[in-house]
């Protein structure tokens, strides 16, 4: 299962307490409801430190990643593979696409600690 937050609307206007508290309900919420991706955490790492991510899309095959200019040459990544190194193909010039393994890149993959949940809340 995949999500995200459409728009943000009155997100905006919260303080960093507010707004960290919503995101630890949030990420409460999404491992209740079994969500493996979030866009804005895949989205993140795949920026690797620039402003912006590649193009990119979640099929059946694992997540695809169109690195370079247009859509010649594509990355993908096996979502069931621990490392989540990208395979490439297709002819063309790219920048490298960025190993994703140890990134914080699959919500599913990563632990929301009860005892901190619940915290937050306190």
């Amino acid at each position: 299962m995949v999500a995200d937050l459409a728009h943000h609307g009155w997100l905006d206007s919260l303080d960093e307490l507010q707004r960290k508290i919503f995101l630890t309900a949030l990420a409460g919420f999404y491992k209740q409801s079994g969500v493996d991706i979030v866009r804005e955490q895949v989205e993140q790492a795949l920026a690797n430190g620039s402003s912006s991510a590649p193009a990119y899309d979640i099929a059946d095959e694992g997540m695809l990643v169109w690195p370079g200019r247009g859509y010649e040459v594509e990355a993908v990544y096996d979502l069931h593979s621990p490392n989540l190194k990208p395979i490439v193909r297709g002819a063309g010039t790219y920048v490298e696409p960025p190993a994703l393994a140890g990134r914080h890149a699959l919500f599913g993959r990563e632990p929301v600690h009860w005892s901190k949940w619940a915290t937050a809340w306190a």
